[in-house]
């Protein structure tokens, strides 16, 4: 599930007993878009939505890309796939893409929430201070995170 004013990922299956078959309809209903690590789409879907937005690199390209879609085609659950998914290999720039690509994907695809993503984002900053996680709680209090996030590239691509 994707949250619209936070802007960000739940996964629907939190606490589920993973030896539990799920219903595939109960999943399809609670969707509301497929990871990219494991989505199969058509070629009608390539070509409403045109390629993934490159300037996502890494979390969001595959919200970004079934929002542009728009809402003609469906997201559904294959409980039979069995998805190999191998970690990613973004180091240290892991966090710093999560956090600026949540306020890009915000300020290109729902500005209306970009208020209370960018609140969120100083909430976090303050929780990681208090817990003494001065690594990210730098990052989020740095200005130049900021204007870097917020004005690479003025525009999403054209629907």
């Amino acid at each position: 599930r994707f949250h619209y004013w936070t802007a960000r990922p739940r996964d629907i299956s939190a606490g589920a007993d993973p030896t539990a078959t799920p219903d595939e309809q109960v999943v399809e209903r609670q969707l509301s878009y497929a990871m990219g690590a494991c989505l199969l789409a058509s070629r009608a879907f390539v070509d409403a939505a045109g390629p993934m937005d490159e300037r996502f690199f890494l979390y969001f390209e595959e919200i970004a890309w079934q929002r542009r879609a728009g809402s003609k085609f469906r997201t559904a659950f294959a409980p039979g796939a069995l998805v190999y998914h191998r970690r990613h290999g973004a180091g240290g720039r892991q966090e710093a893409l999560l956090f600026a690509n949540r306020l890009r994907f915000a300020r290109w695809y729902q500005p209306l929430s970009l208020p209370a993503v960018m609140l969120g984002l100083l909430a976090t900053a303050a929780r990681a201070a208090m817990a003494g996680n001065w690594r990210r709680a730098r990052l989020l209090l740095n200005p130049m995170f900021w204007w870097r996030a917020l004005t690479k590239d003025a525009q999403p691509p054209p629907h």
